[in-house]
Formats: C-alpha cells, sequence, structure tokens
C-alpha cells in the first residue's frame, strides 16, 4: 500500500500507473485520513518519495515518447504537472538531493521549443527566448539571432499551462535541473564553447557559425576568449578554418594596408571572409578580436620543434653550420624553429610573369625594411633554439630557418650589369651579392655591380643582417676593379689580356681617383704590375667605350698628333700596325690624373720608338709622291724621334743615349723614309745629303746627288686666352739631330770651302760705305726688343773693336773653290764667282765691277752681326735695304727711324764705328760731244764689248730714250714692267740733238735705272690663321733661284762729303746722288754662306757721268711696291675639282671669260674648303655671279661662324689674270666704295695664270681698305 498527501501526484500518478510502474495500491483515502504518521510507518504502509515519482516520469515520459509525435495542450499540461510533482517531492526531501536531480537530468522529460523531448543530461538547455525573465540577458544585435535559433530552449507552454503556482514551481524545478536563462556566459560557456570543442560547428549553418563569433566579440572579455582560440573556426575565402592552426590573414577591409593576393602574389592566401563586418561594420573591433585568435596582417609564424638526425640534417637550413654543432649521444637534434610557409614560397616562387615577380619582390623587400624592428618585428624570428633529445640546451641562439632562407636564397630584386656590358637588367641574387643603391657607391662602382632596386631606411637594419653591401673597402674596390680588366675566359698568354669595358668618364675618373688616394704604393704597384689597368677609352659618345691595356702599353700623349692625323690609314692595316695607347686625349682634362699616371704610375711621355717608325713607314708606303703636308708630317716624327733618343740631366740639359742612337738608325736603316728632291723616298743605302745650301746645291747641279727634300718647319696656330699665338710644328734642330743620328750629313759639311782672289788693294769707298750704315745699325738694334739678347753678345764680344779693326778690300777677281767628298770617298772640284765675301768675320772681299752693289754689300756686311741666324740676318737686312732709300732726303730719314722706333744711343753708350778711309777721286772728264750713231740690235752685242775701249770724247748715244746704266741689266732679261709702260705711253721722239739734251739723256741712264726683272717675289703671310683662313698657305717661289744685283747704287762717300760742303757750284761724279733701286732677295735660303750672282757687271767708272743731273724720277710702277707683303698665296688642294683648261687670248673681248673661269677656280676653293675638317671651314657660299652677272661690288659672300659663334659675313671680289705676273688690277667705284665701308670683311683674290687648271696660282689680300690705308698697296687714276 502507499500513500501520498499531494493530491496532484495522485492525479498525475494514477492508480493503475501507480500498480503498473511501481506495483503499489492507494490506501484509502477514509483509511488514510484516520491513521497519525506514526501508525502508518508502524504499519508499514509506503510513503510515496521523490524517488518514486522519478521513476514513474521516466515511464511517463517513455510512454509520451513513444505515442506523441507532437505536442497537445493536454501533453504540455501533463508534463508541467509531472515537473511539479517532482518539484514538490524534492522539496519534501531531506538531505542532498543533487542525486535526486542528477537522476531526474537524465529523463527526457523536458519538451523543447522545437517538439522534441530531451534530458539535461550532458546539454546545456535554456529558458525560451521570449521568456519575461530573459528579456534583459536577449541581445537584439544583427546576426545574433542565428545563434538564439540554435539553442536549445525549452517549450515556453511548459511553463505558462497551468496556474501560477504550479508555473512557477515548473520554473524553478528546471532552474535545479540546470536549465539556464540566456546569460552571455552561459551561451558562450555552456553552450558555444562545448559546440566548437566537439567540432559540432561542423554540422550547423554559416550563419549560425559566424554568429558564435559575433556573440563572442559582443559578450567574451580577453582573457576569456582565450579559451576559445583553439577551437573556434573563422570564415575564410578556404572556408571555415581554425587560426590556430591554419595561417589566416586580413583584407583589407579589415583595415590590412597590404593587399595581399596583388601585393605579394605567389602564395595561396587564407583570408578572413568580409561577413563579420556586415554585423555592424566596426573594423577596428573585428581586428581586435581575430588578432586575439590569431589573424594577422601578414606572415604568420609558428613556433615549432623540428627534429633531425645527424644525416637529415645534411638536406636542412643548417647543413652548411651544422659541422660545428656539439655531438649528441643519440646523434638527434632538436631545433625550435620559426616557420612561415607563405614566406618561403614568396621566396622561392618561379612561376610569376616576370612583371608581376619583380613587383613582388620589390614589395617583400619593402614589408622585411620597414617592420624589422618595429611594427611586426620580423627580428624576432631571425633566432632558433638547438636542443638534444632530452630537451638539454645545446645551443641558446642559432639562425632560425627564416634567417637563412632570407640571407642564402637568391630573392633579392637588383639591378644588375648586362651581359653584353651595356646598360642593366633585373636579377635575383642573394642579399650578400648586392650593394645599396646609394650615391657614394654608384660614383665609385657605376652599373657595374648589382643594386637594390628600391631605396631602403636610412641606416637599415635589415639590410645589414641581410648582408646587404652599403660601404666598400679599398681590397673590395681593387678586386671589383680588377675583374673589370681582365677579359672572360682568360687567355692562355702569359700576360692578362685586357677587357673590353664601357662606362662613363666621370665614372672612370672617379674610380682611378679613388684608387690614387686609398691605395698604398705597393698596392697600386702590385694592380698595374700584374694586371691590364689602365683604360684608353677609344671613343666617347654617348658611353666611353674602350679596352683595358697593361701600363707598359700606354703612353700619356702624341706631341706630333700624327697617329690622329693619319688614323684612317692605319684602321686600314686591319690591325698589322701597332698603335700607341694614349691617355692625355682622354685624361688630361683632369689634372689629378695627369700626376696619377705621369708621377706616380709613370706611365712614358711619348710612344715609344717603334711606334713612331712604324708609323713612319706606313705614312711612306701609302704616298709615292711627297707634297708638301707629307713632308711636314714625317719631318715632326724626323724630330720627335731624335727627342725619344735625348736624355736629359736635373738642369735640362741633355746627351744622346748611345743605345737608342743605334736602335734608332738600325730600324730605319733599310726603310725608304727619306724624301729626296726627285720626288722620291729613299733609303740610307742612297746616301741621303742635307740641302743645307742653295748656292752649293746649284753649284754641284750636275753631279745628280741625293739630296733630301727639307722643307723649313711651317706653323701652327693655337688658341691662349689672352692671344693667339704661333708654334711650329717641329724643331729643326731635333729633326736635323735625327740625320746626325742616322748618319745623313749636310752638303755643306761634305765640302771644303777656299775663297780665292786675285788683284788684291784696299776699297775705301765700300769701307765709307759701311762707316755710314755702323751707326744706324747699333742704334736699330739697342732699340729693338726682339734682338736685345743679340745686342748684349755682340757688346760682349766687343763688336766695337772688331769694326774698327776691319779691313775692306777690292779684288779684280773673286772666286769659291769646293772640294766635295762624297759617302763613297770620290772627290769632286768645282769653282764659282762670287761679288762679295766675308772672311773671318773681319775682312770684307769685293770684286771690284761690284762696289756699288749696296745689296750684296749688305747681305755680306750683316752676318758679322748675326751671328749665324737666319731672322736677323733677313730683318737686318730689310732694315738697312729700306734705310738706304731714305739717305736722300733727311726729313723722310727721320720719320722712317722714327717709324722703326730707332733712336738715339745715350750718351755713355760705346759707339760702333767703322774708322773713315781716305778715297782717292780721279779728275772729272770733260763731256764729249753727241755724235748721232744708228744702232741695230743685232749689233748691240758689240757695241756693248766695245765700249770698254771707247775715249771720254766718243759718243755712246744710240737710242731714244736713252737705255739705262748697263749695271741695269742682267742676263739679257727684259722688265715685263718696263714693257707694260711702253706698249701704253709710246717713246718721245729724239731730240734735236742739243748738248742739255743729250746730257738729260745721260742723267736718266745713271739716276734712273729701268725696272727690275721677271716675277715679283710674294713673300706670303705666315701670321696667325684667323676666322675665314685658309687652312694650308705655301711660300710662292720666285722664278728666280738668286736675286740680280742692281748696278746703281748709293754712293755714301759722296752723300758725306756733299752735306759737308753745300756750297759746290757743280757735282763732281763722286758727288752725284743716285736713288737705288731695291731688287727682292731670296730669304728661303737657311745659312747663305756668300752673295752670288752669275751677271757680268760693268764698272760705274765706265759710265759718263759728266752731264747735269736732271730732277726726274722713275714712274712709280717701275719700282716694286710693297704689296709683296700683303700678298699670301692659297694652297690649291690636289683634290679640289678645278676648271677645265681653257687657252684664253690677251685680247678685251676674252676678259669676261677668263674672269668667269677664275671665279669657278674660287668657287671651288671655297667648296672643298667648306667640306675639310678645318676648324675654321666656312659655314655657307654665296656666289653672286652663278647664273649671270649681277652687278653686285662682289663676287662671292661666304658665311663663317666665330669662336664665340658669332655670324661673320666675308665679301671676295676676284680679280684673274692669264699672265703669271700682273701688278695692278681694274676696281670699280662701287667695289672701292664696299672695302672702304665694311674694311676687314673685303678680301680680293687674285687668280694667275687663268685657264692653266695644272699651273694656276691663287693669292688672296685680305682688308684691301686697310692695305691702301697704310700705303701697303697704292690706288692710281689712269687718264
Amino acid at each position: 500500500m502507499a500513500i501520498t498527501h499531494d493530491t496532484l501526484v495522485q492525479e498525475v500518478i494514477t492508480p493503475e500507473r501507480l500498480q503498473k510502474h511501481l506495483n503499489l495500491a492507494y490506501l484509502s483515502p477514509v483509511v488514510q485520513s484516520a491513521l497519525n504518521p506514526a501508525m502508518v510507518s508502524a504499519l508499514g504502509i509506503h510513503k510515496l518519495s521523490s524517488t518514486d515519482i522519478i521513476a514513474v516520469t521516466k515511464a511517463i515520459a517513455k510512454e509520451v515518447i513513444e505515442t506523441s509525435s507532437a505536442f497537445n495542450d493536454d501533453d504540455m499540461k501533463k508534463i508541467a504537472k509531472l515537473l511539479v510533482c517532482n518539484y514538490r517531492s524534492l522539496d519534501q526531501e531531506y538531505g542532498n538531493t543533487d542525486q535526486l536531480l542528477d537522476d531526474l537530468k537524465s529523463v527526457p522529460i523536458i519538451p523543447l521549443a522545437d517538439g522534441s523531448m530531451v534530458s539535461l543530461k550532458g546539454q546545456a538547455i535554456f529558458f525560451p527566448l521570449y521568456d519575461e525573465e530573459n528579456e534583459q540577458f536577449v541581445n537584439r544585435g544583427r546576426g545574433i539571432q542565428e545563434l538564439y535559433r540554435d539553442l536549445k530552449t525549452v517549450h515556453p507552454n511548459v511553463l505558462t499551462c497551468l496556474d501560477n503556482l504550479s508555473n512557477s514551481q515548473v520554473r524553478k524545478l528546471l532552474e535545479r535541473m540546470d536549465v539556464y536563462y540566456l546569460k552571455p556566459e552561459k551561451v558562450m560557456f555552456e553552450y558555444i564553447l562545448p559546440t566548437l570543442k566537439e567540432q559540432k560547428w561542423k554540422e550547423k549553418s554559416q550563419g549560425i557559425v559566424v554568429s558564435y563569433s559575433i556573440f563572442l566579440k559582443v559578450h567574451c572579455q580577453d582573457n576569456e576568449l582565450q579559451q576559445f582560440r583553439p577551437y573556434i573556426p573563422v570564415l575564410t575565402n578556404k572556408g571555415f578554418v581554425c587560426p590556430l592552426h591554419v595561417n589566416v590573414n586580413f583584407t583589407c577591409n579589415y583595415k590590412n594596408t597590404i593587399n595581399l593576393p596583388v601585393d605579394l602574389p605567389g602564395v595561396d592566401w587564407v583570408l578572413l571572409d568580409s561577413c563579420y563586418l556586415q554585423t555592424d561594420n566596426d573594423s577596428e573591433g573585428w581586428r581586435t578580436f581575430f588578432s586575439s585568435l590569431g589573424v594577422q596582417d601578414l606572415f604568420v609564424f609558428q613556433k615549432k620543434k623540428c627534429t633531425f638526425t645527424k644525416q637529415e640534417l645534411a638536406s636542412s637550413p643548417w647543413a652548411h653550420v651544422c659541422d660545428l654543432w656539439p655531438n649528441t649521444a643519440d646523434n638527434t637534434y632538436m631545433v625550435e624553429d620559426y616557420v612561415c610557409q607563405e614566406l618561403h614560397s614568396l621566396l622561392t616562387t618561379e612561376a610569376l610573369p616576370d612583371q608581376m615577380k619583380f613587383q613582388q619582390r620589390i614589395n617583400l623587400l619593402k614589408l622585411f625594411d620597414r617592420n624589422w624592428d618595429s611594427g611586426c618585428r620580423f627580428s624576432q624570428y631571425c633566432t632558433a633554439r638547438l636542443v638534444d633529445s632530452q630537451d638539454k640546451i645545446l645551443k641558446n641562439e642559432i639562425h632560425s630557418s627564416f634567417a637563412i632562407y632570407l640571407t642564402t636564397l637568391s630573392w633579392l630584386p637588383t639591378a644588375s650589369p648586362a651581359e653584353n656590358g651595356s646598360g642593366s637588367c633585373t636579377a635575383y641574387l642573394r642579399p650578400s651579392e648586392v650593394y645599396l643603391s646609394s650615391s657614394n657607391l654608384k660614383e665609385l662602382l657605376a652599373n657595374r655591380v648589382s643594386y637594390v632596386c628600391c631605396d631602403l631606411l636610412e641606416q637599415s637594419t635589415f639590410a645589414a643582417f641581410a648582408g646587404i653591401k652599403t660601404s666598400i673597402s679599398v681590397d673590395m674596390m681593387i678586386n671589383h676593379f680588377k675583374s673589370w680588366c681582365v677579359k672572360k675566359p682568360p687567355s692562355e698568354s702569359a700576360d692578362l689580356e685586357g677587357a673590353e669595358f664601357q662606362t662613363s668618364a666621370e665614372h672612370i675618373h672617379r674610380v682611378y681617383a679613388y684608387l690614387g688616394r686609398n691605395c698604398s704604393g705597393s698596392q697600386l704597384t702590385e694592380l698595374f704590375k700584374h694586371f691590364p689597368a689602365v683604360f684608353v677609352p677609344t671613343s666617347t659618345e654617348p658611353l666611353c667605350s674602350g679596352k683595358f691595356c697593361h701600363l707598359k702599353d700606354v703612353f700619356w700623349s702624341d706631341p706630333t698628333g700624327m697617329f690622329q692625323r693619319y688614323k684612317y690609314q692605319i684602321q686600314d692595316t686591319k690591325g698589322s700596325f701597332q698603335e700607341p695607347y694614349l691617355l692625355a686625349p682622354f685624361y688630361r682634362q683632369w689634372d689629378d690624373m695627369k700626376d696619377l699616371f705621369q708621377k706616380t704610375l709613370d706611365v712614358e711621355k711619348i710612344p715609344a720608338m717603334k711606334h713612331y717608325v712604324s708609323l713612319l713607314v706606313l705614312i711612306c708606303s701609302k704616298v709615292s709622291f711627297p707634297n708638301s703636308d707629307i713632308l711636314q708630317d714625317v719631318s715632326v716624327i724626323y724630330a720627335i724621334l731624335a727627342e725619344k733618343c735625348k736624355i736629359y740631366d736635373n738642369d735640362d740639359t741633355w746627351d744622346l743615349q748611345y743605345h737608342y742612337c743605334q736602335t734608332l738608325k738600325g730600324m730605319v736603316k733599310d726603310e725608304k723614309v727619306f724624301p729626296a728632291k726627285d720626288n722620291r723616298w729613299v733609303s740610307l743605302a742612297s746616301m741621303p745629303m742635307i740641302p743645307n745650301n742653295r748656292q752649293l746645291e746649284r753649284t754641284f747641279k750636275a753631279y745628280s746627288l741625293c739630296l733630301l727634300n727639307l722643307p723649313a718647319a711651317e706653323r701652327n696656330p693655337t688658341n691662349t686666352k689672352t692671344k693667339r699665338k704661333q708654334e711650329f710644328r717641329f724643331n729643326e734642330e731635333d729633326r736635323n739631330l735625327f740625320f746626325e743620328i742616322c748618319g745623313v750629313k749636310p752638303l755643306s759639311s761634305c765640302i771644303n770651302v777656299e775663297a780665292q782672289t786675285e788683284n788684291y788693294v784696299p776699297c775705301p769707298k765700300v769701307q765709307n760705305f759701311v762707316r755710314l750704315l755702323a751707326p744706324f745699325i747699333q742704334r736699330w738694334f739697342f732699340h729693338h726688343d726682339d734682338f736685345s739678347h743679340v745686342y748684349e753678345e755682340l757688346q760682349g764680344s766687343n763688336i766695337a773693336t772688331r769694326l774698327k779693326s776691319m779691313t775692306f778690300i777690292q779684288v779684280g777677281k773673286l772666286y769659291l773653290h769646293y772640294k766635295l767628298t762624297l759617302p763613297d770617298d770620290s772627290v769632286v772640284y768645282e769653282n764659282e764667282d762670287i761679288v762679295c765675301y766675308l772672311k773671318d768675320g773681319k775682312d770684307l772681299y769685293i770684286q771690284k765691277d761690284h762696289i756699288t752693289s749696296c745689296t750684296d754689300i749688305c747681305r755680306e756686311f750683316v752676318k758679322i752681326y748675326s751671328g749665324g741666324r737666319v731672322e736677323v740676318e733677313k730683318e737686318l737686312e730689310r732694315f738697312i735695304q729700306r734705310l738706304i732709300s731714305y739717305f736722300k732726303d733727311e726729313a723722310a730719314l727721320k720719320k722712317f727711324l722714327k717709324m722703326e722706333g730707332v733712336e738715339e744711343l745715350p750718351e755713355d753708350e760705346e759707339k760702333w764705328e767703322v774708322p773713315t778711309a781716305l778715297e782717292i777721286r780721279p779728275e772729272p772728264p770733260r763731256p764729249p760731244a753727241p755724235i748721232p750713231i744708228q744702232f741695230k740690235e743685232e749689233n748691240s752685242k758689240e757695241i756693248l764689248q766695245s765700249k770698254d775701249n771707247k775715249t771720254d770724247e766718243e759718243r755712246t748715244l744710240a737710242s731714244w730714250p736713252p737705255k739705262a746704266s748697263l749695271h741695269n741689266y742682267t742676263d739679257g732679261t727684259s722688265s715685263k714692267a718696263a714693257e707694260a709702260v711702253m706698249r701704253m705711253w709710246p717713246p718721245p721722239a729724239p731730240p734735236s740733238g742739243s748738248t742739255d739734251n743729250v746730257a738729260a739723256s745721260n742723267h736718266l741712264q745713271q739716276h734712273h735705272p729701268s725696272p727690275q726683272p721677271g716675277d715679283l717675289h710674294r713673300s706670303l703671310s705666315t701670321s696667325t690663321k684667323a676666322s675665314g683662313e685658309p687652312p694650308h698657305h705655301l711660300e710662292r717661289q720666285k722664278s728666280h733661284s738668286q736675286p740680280v744685283a742692281t748696278a746703281e747704287h748709293i754712293d755714301p762717300a759722296s752723300i758725306s762729303e756733299q752735306k759737308m760742303d753745300s756750297d759746290q757750284s757743280k757735282p763732281t761724279t763722286n758727288q752725284t746722288q743716285t736713288q737705288p733701286s731695291v731688287t727682292a732677295t731670296d730669304h728661303t735660303s737657311q745659312q747663305p754662306v756668300v752673295s752670288v750672282t752669275k751677271t757680268n757687271h760693268f764698272s760705274a767708272a765706265d759710265i759718263n757721268t759728266s752731264r747735269p743731273a736732271i730732277p726726274l724720277d722713275s714712274p712709280v710702277w717701275t719700282k716694286e711696291l710693297p704689296h709683296e707683303e700683303v700678298l699670301e698665296e692659297l694652297l690649291i688642294h690636289g683634290m679640289m675639282e678645278k676648271p677645265q683648261t681653257v687657252v684664253f687670248n690677251e685680247d678685251k673681248i676674252e676678259n669676261h671669260a677668263i674672269g668667269e673661269w677664275g671665279e669657278r677656280l674660287v668657287h671651288a676653293f671655297l667648296s672643298h674648303w667648306k667640306e675639310s675638317d678645318s676648324q675654321h671651314k666656312p659655314r655657307d657660299i654665296m656666289w653672286a655671279n652663278e647664273n649671270g652677272e649681277s652687278g653686285l661690288p662682289y663676287d662671292f659672300k661666304v658665311m663663317f661662324t666665330s669662336m664665340n659663334d658669332e655670324q661673320m659675313e666675308i665679301f671676295i671680289e676676284v680679280k684673274s689674270t692669264i699672265k703669271a705676273e700682273k701688278n695692278f688690277v681694274q676696281l670699280s667705284a662701287q667695289e672701292v666704295d664696299l672695302a672702304l665701308k665694311v674694311r676687314d670683311r673685303y678680301h680680293l683674290y687674285r687668280v694667275y695664270k687663268a685657264g692653266d687648271s695644272q699651273n694656276v696660282q691663287l693669292c688672296r689680300i685680305k682688308n684691301l681698305a686697310q692695305c691702301l690705308h697704310a700705303k701697303q698697296l697704292e690706288l692710281f687714276l689712269f687718264v
């Protein structure tokens, strides 16, 4: 029997259920009410307990589950009442009821909102979402509703289907059974955490799993979140993963500054999904939340313990250092390493396109540099720990695999030298092979090494750790330089072969400057002695390209410029010619380079002897017929070869080095490198001689001597800052030294000369003439600054005493006896008549028929002052010749001396004087009566020969006008100027025969000699080339090899006596004043020995001078005009296209054709000049008359560009003649007007022998206006 006082229990547990489930029956209610509790206990009546109710509850729950598919209200009330019964029974229990509650929890009697019946054992059940008690806990935020819907909640009807008391008792029972309200901590720890741990989340929908993170972000504290980190999944592009086990990275939506798929391709990045941001758009909050779960912006390093055996270490990142590790008992090593698989993939990927790969490596490099010690602090992952299998520390710090990969893999993007040596290319190298891209390093290394492709932080700690070179040492620089110098692969020869190299001029300068400053002497010696370390550029545009050479093969400069001048001929040899490597053309722009190569490295100043000899042989082999340019060039080489044989002392004195001389002679012995005068090259076997004396050449012309063609040194214009100066192209003394070394002797040294005389008597007339000149010569020297040193030498040699002791001798015959010893020791003898001769500087001999030849006397007398200096002789002779012409006019003489700057001597200066000679004068003969004589040309010779035998009374007039003195006729050559004048003005009719007229005619004979014969000697200008000047000048040779002396000259003695005695009423013969006729002298001979003429002269005593003088001067056009000084001849190049040869007549009809032919020649000349390599060539040429006569006052307008880039116009007028000599030209008024206006920009070109293409000559007068103003040219008006 069983009893219960709770009617609800009896209602729920019906008697049938009681009997069925507990095998009990209820005591009658009447009996039960009559029994007290003690009686009930004594009678053994069973009182229903919590255990009994729980047992029935289990049975009822089973029945409900088996029979009901869905809850209805009745079912819900039954369950609620059953729960109330349980609550009440438990409430009446004494002691611990935990066990009863645990039993009740295991009964699936709890109805859930989803319609199921569950037990509370092992799972979290919550009160309904909308329960009044849950209102305070429920979060209405977006995304959490998924979570609430996933929670297991009690069916809300079970809490409300009964009366309030019963409903409250149901709630209390459920609370005691651990049914939870929706408190966040209960949801997190009783639902979310178990779900995650048990991997039940994998069965959930995406929204529910995402809601876990949303709920945790809102309600979970940082310290609490660590419990969820090992289990919580996050949604990524790869699905749900746990950040603790899989590396997850933020996207840019979560404020990651790096777009990983774009900036760092090559890795399959796991990226956090942006769905979490859709709940609250709190990117910063989500970053904090997920960062605590292990999500990162960049690389995720995991600390991992890796175990290796000794053999496995050989294939590990530590293979190169494991041999240094201590041994272990079991050969097992454990490395506590930092591992990042993504980073290793980035460093080793090769599957990307080139541009994408390059940009990826750049981005990766920048990330490392900027986050090495800050930000992500990658440096913290660079060390690992080494332990053995027993966790005993072997090494506390070793490099981690990350550090090893970073420093040993070829991942760093660089700008590396291209394989062809030009420019750079992208390469991926180990950091230790790369230099930092800094200005200091690039100045030294240029593009010859690999540089980091991007700029790193200043004093980058990453660069220092990775081994990127941020500076360079001297040894490193030397090693780099050696790698540039040597050709790869190296040749098999003993000497290393120099490599081809290309760089900028500034770079190679900085490299050598660095080596010079920082290398020791031994380092420089080792470098330049054993390596081809001297860079010789071959071209400088756009970069310097060249080759490295050994120090022994380079030279500083070529002072001759010949290798550059003949570079094309050298190139034609196709490498067979060993050209010297010159440094100065490239390095002379830097002063420190000159010191380095010449002083420190002792580079030879000029190329070796073999180079110049080879060049000389090459030039001679290429040019069969040497022209003037070639002769100048080979002379330059002769001079430099002689210079190579000299050895200098400290005081700049030198001696010849015998060994060098022998070597040089041996080199040229069998080579045809000597230019002979017969226009061929000869060798030493032809026994050549130096023609140092033209007179001797002419004397022995018939013997076919092998004489060399050696022109005088031309001048080269050089620019300086303040002025333009001229330098000789070579030193003639050095050229002569070269021939001396080669054994080539001067012609004069092979000849023994002796002067022979007859009828030796004193000559007071010449002595008095010289006495008149001596004071003026001293004053000229004293006031001539250019020859002040000569004056001092003369004073030191006691010139005054020497002049006083001089003797002047007149001889009947004067000749030189020559003895020529030929190279084969044969002897040749020759005699030659001469006019005047200075013996031993103290005895002046003159042939009796030439005592009035001032020119010959002066030419010989100046030798006492010159000391063998040709330039002194020329200048002094010029001064004396002009001085003599002014003796007649004292005012003109003073003006001339003032113009020459010749002033009086100081009173204390010792005078140079020649003693006065006593001159015996004969009485003048009576004038003969004029006898008309018919004179025939064919008998002129007999008449001239018989004239010496005639008496003073014989009549000698044979023609009218009277002929000039016989002294003025030389070898029968007539004066062209005189003929032109005679054609222009026919001679007048003869006089009636009066004595006065005859006397006048004789006066004309005596005082006015006929014009000088032949071509004018035009001494061409050798002044400095100015803008607009052709590149080549030549000396125009005279048509005569030796000047012809004039017969009429001043009688100095008579001039002196006439000045002292001006009261004489009738002058004597010796007192008669005459105007000298100045002849052109040959100044091309360098060392004239004597003055020679082959013309027979007649004594002045043979001329009748008794007739009274008539003051009639010679026509000005018969004089030798000074225009020779401004007329310069222009070289007509052989390659110039000259007009075809045309034969013109002298008729005026042909004048236009002659002028046109001349203009065509000048146009060809200017065009060839324009196409040349001259520095001052024309820029543009305008031919005014190219299409017909233009009427302009010029024929050509030529444009030049000056040194300061200013444009300048030059006007050219061309005057042509078919003659070889014509001293006057016709100018129009417009031409003269333009010449005076533009002055130095008006040039006159003169064409001689027009029509003859082979012999045509072209001359020029620059600044016609200045020449007219300076009276260098004269303007005449013909009426």
